[in-house]
């Protein structure tokens, strides 16, 4: 049994992360996105929603389908942001900031991050570029072998904002 709350939620604090993590709660919301594979253009919807009182965002791709996928992005006990990815490739990557630019974040994997490189296929790195308040492009590179095999570039439009 899970103990309830000893003090009423509405006195808690909003959560501020860190620059990074600001930026990506903009993203709150649904969007639609279009990427291929090599068959053409498919469709693809994403939400995202804050949780964990405002400190962890879940990224949502695939929903209710076999190939759902979730992302969390938080940051870690250094005010870095952070992403583990719970892929359909049966494994969860886990991504640290790179870089941060105005309009772009990179991620890379993180040096302690659960994968064999040279033997998993993996999500290796991730790079958002935001274009506006309602555009968005992400482009996730799959490794193989530990060498890059794929850039997958998903092209984002908001839906609603939560």
């Amino acid at each position: 049994m899970i103990a309830a709350p000893s003090h009423h939620p509405s006195s808690i604090d909003p959560h501020v992360g860190s620059e990074a993590f600001e930026r990506m709660k903009s993203l709150v919301g649904s969007w639609e996105g279009t990427m291929d594979m090599g068959e053409g253009p498919m469709k693809i919807d994403a939400s995202y929603k804050l949780t964990s009182g405002g400190s962890a965002i879940v990224e949502t791709i695939f929903e209710r389908s076999p190939h759902e996928m979730v992302t969390i992005y938080h940051d870690n006990s250094e005010r870095d942001l952070t992403v583990t990815h719970y892929c359909m490739l049966h494994n969860q990557p886990k991504l640290e900031l790179k870089e941060l630019e105005e309009h772009e974040i990179e991620f890379d994997l993180a040096e302690d991050a659960d994968i064999d490189v040279a033997a998993e296929e993996h999500m290796h790195a991730l790079t958002i570029k935001f274009k506006g308040e309602d555009k968005m492009t992400q482009h996730w590179t799959k490794y193989e072998e530990g060498e890059p095999q794929m850039v997958t570039e998903i092209a984002y439009t908001r839906l609603d904002a939560e």
